[in-house]
């Protein structure tokens, strides 16, 4: 069940914001602008002042009403790359779509009289930022990747001021501020860095919740988390329940639990959940728990929680020693990272910046056709200083991944080495000083 979009877009005939941001999609989009206009908040603005616009069928339609600000939708469509006889009509319809979209863009912009316009990036951003550029309004470009997509290299053309994740020589009048991300992923430090050694055993208490009573008191648990995006990475999601077997057979001779949060996206949850349960079936219990859903009001998401016993007793009779949660999306992923041993998801910035923010050991998967290679290049300078260890999408195989996170799970001084380094790398204050940059467009 979807939200119906008058539930979640916003009348704006009589209103005028200070700040439009245009773009979304995908969270990797949305979340580093919701981070910007936190950052504006705490500023001195409103909430009033800010108005977040975006797509018909993106994520901002769930995550910009639950952070609280004003949204309004257009039915605005991707940019088709590949113009053939058998695609015709699917591009002729992009083509009305966004052509409508751009007039309504160009009308409200024109009744609202923004002072200034943020592109976030996507297809869901380039219209309205257009329409913005043909009224003359103050324009900046936010680019969270290091290489700048299509809509954002389009807009940064005619932008005032583009901000980028680090020097990129192709792109003019950019300023450097790091990649923004949300506050609470700024504040916080993974518990490897830390002298606060019960900060894993209270977000695992938390986040499984449902288990009934943890009891961590008497080992240290250990914290695997995989992120596949908020759409979803079938290459990845598809191996986590033959791996998660494996390493249950690994922990029975081993004196630590083991908690897999394995967070699917939307697109794979019921997909990963059938696979897991055919796979899995008679070796251990199963547990499907009705949890509040973060961003559909009145609804309900599905926890489905694996539990694999101790047959060898090492941990007592029938004793629990490996919990595999499966989840579509989960909205306080930096609460959840602090707490990781170790984390594997694919590389796109937003992603990245927020496990170099809290310094997070991690293994992560560049999207292999991702445009421009863009993901890869999130990674280089990391990667170069062996921060973080980096898998190409083919080596997405339960005998590769077994070996590998198994020896890093054995291996704290490893995992240490790479927080710390991924840590040092990090960019904690981005979203402020691009909040400071607006600022200073609004008030000139």
């Amino acid at each position: 069940m979807m939200l119906a979009e008058t539930a979640i877009s916003v009348d704006i005939r009589k209103k005028n914001y200070k700040f439009v941001f245009v773009g979304g999609g995908t969270a990797g989009h949305i979340v580093p602008g919701l981070a910007v206009a936190t950052a504006l908040l705490d500023l001195g603005y409103q909430k009033s002042d800010i108005l977040f616009v975006g797509a018909t069928k993106g994520m901002e339609k769930f995550l910009v009403p639950q952070a609280g600000f004003d949204l309004k939708l257009y039915d605005t469509k991707g940019l088709s790359r590949r113009v053939a006889v058998e695609n015709f009509f699917k591009v002729l319809r992009m083509l009305l779509d966004n052509f409508k979209s751009f007039w309504q863009a160009l009308r409200d912009l024109n009744r609202i009289k923004p002072d200034v316009i943020v592109m976030l990036g996507g297809y869901a951003g380039l219209i309205p930022a257009l329409a913005g550029l043909v009224l003359k309004v103050k324009t900046a470009v936010v680019n969270v990747d290091s290489l700048p997509g299509l809509s954002n290299r389009i807009v940064s053309k005619f932008a005032d001021v583009t901000t980028v994740p680090q020097a990129i020589p192709e792109v003019k009048r950019a300023v450097v501020t790091g990649t923004p991300v949300r506050a609470d992923a700024s504040g916080k430090k993974n518990f490897l860095l830390q002298e606060d050694t019960e900060i894993s055993s209270r977000v695992i208490k938390k986040f499984f919740t449902g288990l009934g009573e943890i009891r961590t008191e008497f080992y240290h648990p250990l914290l695997f988390t995989v992120m596949s995006g908020s759409l979803g990475a079938y290459s990845i999601n598809k191996v986590l329940p033959s791996l998660a077997v494996r390493l249950a057979q690994r922990q029975a001779d081993s004196s630590k639990r083991l908690f897999i949060y394995h967070i699917t996206g939307e697109r794979d949850f019921d997909r990963i959940v059938a696979l897991a349960k055919e796979n899995l079936s008679g070796f251990g219990a199963v547990q499907e728990i009705e949890m509040p859903k973060p961003f559909l009001a009145g609804e309900k998401k599905r926890k489905v929680i694996f539990s694999f016993s101790d047959t060898k007793g090492s941990l007592g009779a029938n004793s629990p020693v490996v919990h595999y949660c499966i989840t579509a999306y989960e909205d306080m992923v930096p609460e959840l990272l602090e707490a990781s041993d170790l984390f594997l998801g694919r590389a796109g910035a937003s992603t990245v910046a927020e496990i170099a923010a809290i310094g997070v050991p991690a293994l992560v998967v560049p999207l292999p056709n991702a445009p421009r290679d863009h993901q890869r290049e999130n990674i280089r300078a990391m990667e170069k200083k062996g921060a973080i260890i980096s898998l190409d999408d083919k080596d997405m195989r339960e005998e590769i991944l077994f070996d590998l996170v198994s020896s890093l799970l054995d291996d704290e001084v490893k995992r240490r080495e790479m927080a710390s380094a991924v840590y040092d790398l990090g960019q904690r204050d981005a979203a402020f000083r691009i909040a400071d940059l607006l600022s200073q467009m609004c008030s000139v």
